[in-house]
């Protein structure tokens, strides 16, 4: 299964605990998933794959097809997505900003 499909995620995840629930026995789901940035900013990634390895991938980045299915279906816009990364980035830069209260590795 394309574990980079957030909605064909979903559904099996829910059918499968709903099998679970029934007492129909257990369920193996495999994911699979591709990584497509690099590990870190340090980590060159051309190093180790090869250029055309993404191409297997052709859907592309999850979030950006969930936020273009939800756009499409009137659930979601640019604005409120706009507003919801920059929420989340103060939200992560006051958690980091706590966190250094307590000291840092330097």
């Amino acid at each position: 299964m394309d574990g980079n499909d957030y909605l064909a995620v979903h559904a099996v995840a829910k059918w499968a605990a709903e099998r679970a629930r029934r007492n129909l026995g257990p369920t193996l789901v495999e994911y699979v998933t591709y990584r497509a940035g690099a590990h870190s900013t340090s980590d060159d990634p051309s190093a180790y794959r090869p250029r055309e390895e993404s191409a297997a991938w052709p859907l592309g980045d999850p979030v950006i097809r969930l936020k273009a299915h939800l756009i499409a279906k009137g659930a979601w816009s640019e604005e409120r997505h706009s507003q919801l990364e920059a929420e989340l980035r103060d939200e992560v830069v006051a958690a980091q900003k706590e966190a250094e209260t307590h000291g840092t590795l330097h």
